[in-house]
């Protein structure tokens, strides 16, 4: 199906950069891309150790709490 200006909807979209939201001076080379993620894989590994850890520190607190509880109410 050919449209008003004689290209085709496929060969349109064929001819379309595949980084269309980029510009050319904001491409990144795949070295840089590369880091980029390794940086954002990290982070996200160590927001979810923090937040594992918090739980952890929570849990000791509690557990420490809940023995002092028993042994003055038994008298241990």
């Amino acid at each position: 199906m050919k449209s008003e200006d004689g290209f085709s909807r496929t060969s349109r979209r064929k001819e379309e950069p595949r980084n269309s939201m980029q510009e050319p001076s904001e491409q990144l080379s795949r070295a840089q891309v590369r880091k980029f993620r390794q940086k954002e894989a990290e982070e996200e590994k160590r927001r979810l150790l923090g937040r594992k850890l918090n739980w952890t520190i929570l849990f000791l607190v509690l557990s420490i709490v809940l023995v002092y509880c028993f042994m003055i109410f038994i008298n241990f």
